[in-house]
């Protein structure tokens, strides 16, 4: 026996509703994540301090950011700087080979991992090392919030966070929110310095 036309109509219409409600929950969720993340991803909390021991650019070490260090210590808040690069990209970085500053110390390594939690235990490592207490910690506007989370697991006082984005368009920030949702859950999982 075959179903009578009317309630192949309702089975029909049945699917169309539900299929609107799951596309309109998603939407839902989609809006909220976006919501949510704004205070996070696009406008996180910065410290901006006037001194600091040093100054870490981590990576990966764009033009921009170097700019950023350059400012800080050309206002003097601080005389060292540690650059966080990958041992084959050093070479390129001018304030690795020679930055022509006579009163700053630049120091540029590769941390083991390259992660922002190897950055974390790297610049823990060198504040102890140089009895260092405070420290201004250079990386993308999407990144603050999480940084400043793995940060504080490895150096719980003295360090600030600072950032820009060097202009991200849409797909940019799309990207930026997917990647550091995710980064922020291996973070969750992964405890500790």
């Amino acid at each position: 026996m075959s179903p009578s036309p009317v309630s192949a109509a309702r089975t029909g219409s049945r699917r169309v509703r539900t299929l609107a409600r799951v596309a309109v929950g998603a939407l839902g969720a989609v809006l909220v994540w976006v919501i949510a993340g704004l205070p996070v991803f696009v406008f996180p909390v910065e410290e901006k301090p006037a001194k600091a021991d040093v100054v870490l650019v981590i990576g990966p070490v764009d033009p921009w950011r170097m700019r950023m260090a350059d400012q800080l210590l050309d206002a003097d808040v601080s005389d060292n700087l540690l650059v966080s690069a990958p041992t084959e990209g050093i070479p390129k970085i001018p304030e690795c080979v020679d930055d022509g500053r006579e009163d700053t110390a630049v120091h540029c390594e590769q941390p083991a991992p390259f992660t922002t939690r190897g950055e974390a235990r790297y610049l823990a490592r060198e504040m102890e090392e140089n009895g260092w207490s405070t420290a201004i910690v250079i990386t993308a506007t999407p990144h603050i919030a999480r940084t400043r989370m793995l940060m504080d697991r490895c150096v719980p006082d003295g360090v600030s966070v600072m950032g820009d984005e060097p202009g991200y368009d849409l797909t940019d920030w799309g990207f930026e929110y997917v990647y550091q949702t995710a980064a922020f859950a291996k973070a969750a999982v992964l405890q500790g310095c």
